[in-house]
């Protein structure tokens, strides 16, 4: 008599709690993650990864932008203002930066 048992989980599964967790922090206009840089030379962009799949596009002042761009692969907690869908993904407007420790 021989018994198996399957247990899996599916890749779905995963994505959905993944981005249901970035659902709610888009709700309360704030999200972390690590600040990264899309795209290439000239035509990059700042980035921030909250997963392995996805990442939001930065819009911020001049001084802000320099301070992330110094400080790429650190984590940050971002505060925005407005989401906006565009054809390169979701834009986030940043009012504010908190760098995280890790």
């Amino acid at each position: 008599m021989f018994v198996i048992l399957l247990i899996g989980c599916t890749k779905e599964n995963v994505k959905h709690n993944t981005t249901s967790a970035a659902k709610n922090f888009l709700n309360n206009n704030v999200i972390e993650g690590q600040i990264t840089v899309v795209g290439n030379e000239p035509f990059t962009e700042l980035g921030l990864m909250v997963n392995d799949s996805t990442v939001y596009m930065l819009d911020c002042s001049k001084e802000i932008k320099n301070t992330l761009l110094k400080n790429q692969g650190s984590f940050y907690k971002i505060f925005f203002t407005k989401k906006t869908d565009s054809k390169n993904g979701i834009r986030l407007s940043v009012s504010k930066t908190e760098k995280i420790q890790k």
